[in-house]
């Protein structure tokens, strides 16, 4: 068959030469006669000269381009052969030469150092005689133990043997005990199904308990990672708290440290002079009811009780409302239901300093030299006023009041303590509506201070003054008042819960770690006291305000990715290997299982039925034992045979190795000469190498010409078969890729009805690829009429000629059945 070559480097052309055949065309006169015969005997009947056919010209161009290929590789191998052979008789005469040089400085290290010589060689026939003495003795050893073994098998071989004799000859005395009948057999055969059944349900069982455990590890294996995983998360929410409480430290520091602007005049709380106080109570301008809400927008922008911005706030605790002004609002957008640690701090400061002014205020002004008392409690009074405080712990604790009052829904009218059970027993709570939630923070902050006002000043009536007291009746009927002036409480917090309620949450316990202290609330501080207000527009301030924003930022990221690590993988890999094993296991055993079973069953068969089987049993039984206990002795020869030869190898070795230090002695005693040899050696390898490069370098040179050349005939070709065989280079619009033939860039011609043919590689050949596509093998053409088919010398190239105008026309016809018109040499298509 045609060999497929798809070296796309080895193609040819060959112009030149099919000019010179079609110039010369030959002709054949007479048609009327049979093809030759496939020996290439000459047909009887007479042939004369006809022009040569484009098939044939191509034809004689392939077999001049493989001709020359095959002409180039010959001259090729023939120049690098005798290369090669020039480079072996250098090597053997460099090696010669270099062995004669070394031996020639041995010779003269020998002689220059004529008693160290004469040492080794008395020491080297010392050790040479102890050596040969000990493996003579070894040997001899070996010899007679390797006798007492043989004959100490032997005895063991004859009394198994006799053995196995007697037994043998009781067997068959006692043939009718040792003889099975067909019945029997099938009841030892139905034993072995139910052990074999047996086996098989215990490895089922194993397989069944291991798949568990392996599953029991797996829920273990991801019930340890989910705990591991909320472990991470609880350390990275700490991790990020810790970054953000260093970030604002940073931030409370730039503001301290920033340069102070301004000086600021507070709002002052609405006076109280011309409020109705018909229903008794000293302050009902602070009663929420009476201004719509919490924050109430200014209705005039230069009414002293409007806060134009967050530095105006109140810090005096004096009874009266605040109004808020939105247009001058340029305080921080929050979100009051999501606020940062930080905010929390502000709103959590201002509310402490309010109450704490506002009880000031109330005993150095309201109660002045009065006593407040109410029932069950203690209550503040002149020169007795505690301060409250909240820290960031205190923070934490109406977190989870927060959490309690959404997880129950708690509504503005439901205190906690009522809404859940797990309201802290140490707190009091004041609690009242907002219908707005705040969306800065100076909104939020009005709105607490406005809180304060009406849990505190709203609930204070006429009634209460009695002489020289004020009576607060009790905790609970004037708790929102009775809670701000309790002086048993030592910590407040304030709330913006789920329902937008402001709540004040109030502590028994003494607060643990320092106070809040925001820069905020120190700066509003600062300029309403003329000492001017921190620049936040400060390079220092905005550097640490953005990097606030950085770490919250970060910490978002970090802790998402955290919290969204997969927990799917955990475990699965041990799990999966452990099914597996188990799988692995439960084959093993079944195949055990079965083979054992089989081995029983070929047992069972070969039993003896009669006493004939029972003898050839028996002799066969003999038999093999003899034939084991001859390999017994046989494997006691080997081994006998192979610690002699070790014996003696290893004396032969020390020797060996002896001899080499007494010669690496010698040769050392002349360190000069020493080197020489070295050299000596080193440079007959560099001889050998460097003969070796010149060999690969011209067989690289020698590939590198053959590829040029085929490269150039195959453009030749390429352009040659476009010339003669036009019809085959488009059909329907294909179009040929004869130039990327011709430059060296393919070796396959695209053909019409998708064929494509390959063109010669090394050896020459060529093939057809394409649908339903057919390959002629070099030197053969298939006529339509086997009767009719002629086939040449595979090496000679030529089309086959036919006699017979029938043969003629069959020929050429599946010629062009296969080419679609084109026509195929013996291997490509035209």
């Amino acid at each position: 068959m045609t060999e497929h070559i798809n070296n796309t480097k080895h193609i040819l052309n060959l112009t030149a030469v099919a000019a010179l055949t079609a110039a010369a065309g030959v002709t054949v006169a007479n048609q009327h006669v049979h093809a030759a015969t496939v020996n290439n005997t000459p047909a009887p009947q007479a042939q004369t000269q006809h022009t040569q056919t484009p098939q044939e010209q191509y034809q004689t161009a392939q077999d001049s381009a493989n001709a020359q290929i095959s002409n180039q590789t010959s001259a090729n191998a023939s120049k690098e052969q005798a290369l090669a052979n020039q480079n072996s008789a250098a090597n053997a005469a460099d090696a010669q030469k270099t062995n004669d040089a070394v031996k020639n400085l041995q010779d003269q290290i020998a002689k220059d150092n004529t008693a160290l010589k004469q040492q080794n060689d008395a020491d080297y026939a010392a050790k040479e005689k102890a050596v040969n003495s000990a493996a003579a003795s070894d040997t001899k050893a070996e010899n007679d133990q390797y006798a007492q073994d043989v004959q100490k098998q032997q005895a063991a071989n004859a009394t198994a043997e006799q053995a196995q004799a007697q037994a043998n000859a009781k067997a068959l005395a006692d043939a009718a005990k040792n003889t099975y009948t067909p019945a029997q057999k099938q009841s030892m055969k139905d034993n072995a199904a139910a052990k074999k059944q047996a086996d098989m349900n215990s490895a089922q069982a194993v397989k069944d308990q291991a798949q568990q455990a392996a599953k029991d590890a797996l829920s273990k294996a991801q019930a340890n990672a989910q705990t591991a995983h909320d472990q991470a998360v609880a350390n990275q929410k700490a991790t990020n708290q810790s970054r953000l409480d260093e970030a604002n430290a940073a931030y409370k520091e730039a503001v301290k440290n920033a340069p102070k602007t301004g000086v600021v005049t507070p709002a002052e709380p609405e006076a109280h002079n011309d409020d109705d106080t018909s229903d008794g109570r000293l302050y009902p301008n602070t009663d929420q009811n009476n201004h719509n809400g919490l924050i109430s927008n200014y209705t005039d922008k230069s009414d002293p009780n409007t806060v134009h911005g967050i530095n105006q706030l109140d810090f005096s605790g004096k009874p009266g409302w605040l109004y808020y002004d939105p247009e001058s609002d340029d305080s921080e957008s929050i979100d009051i239901h999501n606020l940062t640690q930080h905010q929390k701090e502000v709103l959590n400061q201002y509310a402490a300093d309010e109450i704490n002014a506002l009880r000031n205020w109330f005993v150095n002004n309201i109660a002045k030299g009065k006593t407040i008392t109410f029932a069950g409690m203690h209550a503040v009074n002149q020169g007795h006023v505690n301060q409250l405080h909240t820290t960031d712990d205190f923070i934490k604790e109406t977190d989870f009041v927060n959490e309690l009052r959404t997880k129950t829904n708690a509504d503005n009218n439901t205190h906690t303590v009522y809404a859940s059970p797990e309201y802290p027993k140490d707190l009091g709570e004041n609690l009242i509506g907002n219908d707005i939630a705040p969306q800065t923070m100076l909104q939020a902050l009005v709105a607490i201070h406005n809180a304060i006002e009406n849990f505190a000043y709203n609930e204070l009536t006429t009634s209460e003054f009695q002489g020289n007291n004020i009576n607060i009746r009790d905790i609970n009927s004037e708790g929102h008042l009775g809670n701000i002036l309790c002086a048993d409480y030592h910590q407040v917090g304030v709330i913006f819960d789920h329902d937008n309620t402001i709540l004040l949450e109030f502590s028994l316990n003494q607060p643990s770690g320092p106070d809040v202290n925001t820069p905020e609330i120190s700066q509003i501080l600062a300029a309403q006291s003329g000492q001017g207000t921190p620049d936040l527009d400060a390079p220092a301030v905005k550097a640490a305000a953005q990097h606030v924003k950085d770490v919250e930022a970060q910490n978002a990221k970090d802790l998402a990715a955290v919290e969204g690590e997969s927990l799917a993988d955990a475990g699965q890999d041990a799990y999966q290997a452990a099914i597996k094993q188990a799988d692995d296991n439960y084959n093993d055993a079944v195949a055990k299982i079965n083979a054992a079973y089989d081995a029983e069953i070929k047992r069972i068969n070969a039993l003896p039925s009669s006493t004939a089987d029972l003898k050839a049993s028996l002799d066969q039984k003999l038999a093999d034992l003899k034939k084991a206990d001859a390999a017994k002795l046989t494997a006691l020869k080997k081994a006998h045979e192979d610690k002699l030869a070790s014996i003696k190898n290893n004396a032969a070795k020390e020797l060996a190795d002896y001899k080499a230090q007494l010669d690496a002695k010698l040769a050392n005693a002349d360190p000069a000469k020493a080197k020489q040899i070295a050299d000596l050696k080193a440079k007959h390898e560099a001889f050998v190498k460097a003969n070796a490069k010149k060999l690969a370098d011209l067989q690289a040179a020698d590939t590198a010409s053959l590829n040029a050349l085929k490269a150039k005939l195959n453009g030749e070709l390429a352009a040659l078969h476009a010339q003669l065989f036009p019809e085959a280079h488009a059909d329907n619009g294909h179009q040929g890729n004869d130039s990327d033939v011709a430059k060296g860039n393919s070796n396959t011609i695209s053909m019409n009805h998708g064929r494509e043919v390959v063109l010669p590689g090394e050896n020459g050949s060529y093939a057809l690829n394409g649908t339903n596509s057919n390959v002629i093998t070099t030197g053969t053409v298939v006529a339509n009429n086997p009767n009719d088919a002629t086939k040449s010398s595979n090496n000679s190239g030529e089309l086959p000629q036919t006699g017979n105008e029938t043969g003629a026309v069959a020929l050429l016809s599946a010629m062009a059945a296969m080419l679609g018109l084109g026509v195929l040499s013996k291997k490509r298509e035209y």
